[in-house]
């Protein structure tokens, strides 16, 4: 059997004294069937992956517990709260009729919410449309001593 040339194992010294070696050495070439068995798997992990990404998200937005933002309030009206987050990113968060607005333990008006207070909102489940269910508001500021 010769052995052709640009073929991965032509810079071993290959004697045709042991044609079995040849034999053993071309078997060791990974053939088509392997390759598409490799990308296959690949190709597996990659889809897999990508299904855990996607799903991600569902799985943080699921019901069971309350997701809260906390943040400073950038703006208001009736209908919603614009709240800043500490990570740079502007929330628009409805209010509706059964929005609960406290600070402290004392229940508060919609129209305590201004622009610069500190919150933490209570959007339920956090799925879109964000609809507030509790405004809780930071502590008054403290007057400064005269």
């Amino acid at each position: 059997m010769a052995v052709a040339a640009g073929n991965w194992y032509t810079s071993f010294v290959i004697s045709p004294a042991y044609p079995d070696e040849i034999e053993k050495m071309e078997s060791l070439q990974p053939n088509h069937m392997q390759v598409r068995v490799i990308m296959n798997r690949r190709t597996a992990v990659v889809l897999g992956v990508a299904l855990l990404v996607l799903t991600a998200r569902a799985a943080w937005a699921h019901d069971g517990h309350i997701h809260t933002i906390m943040g400073t309030v950038m703006e208001r009206d009736a209908q919603a709260v614009q709240v800043k987050t500490p990570g740079g990113e502007t929330l628009s968060i409805a209010i509706t009729d059964k929005t609960r607005v406290v600070r402290g333990k004392q229940k508060a008006a919609v129209a305590d919410v201004q622009k610069g207070s500190r919150v933490v909102v209570d959007i339920g489940n956090g799925e879109d449309p964000l609809i507030a269910n509790e405004i809780r508001l930071g502590p008054l500021p403290v007057a400064p001593k005269k």
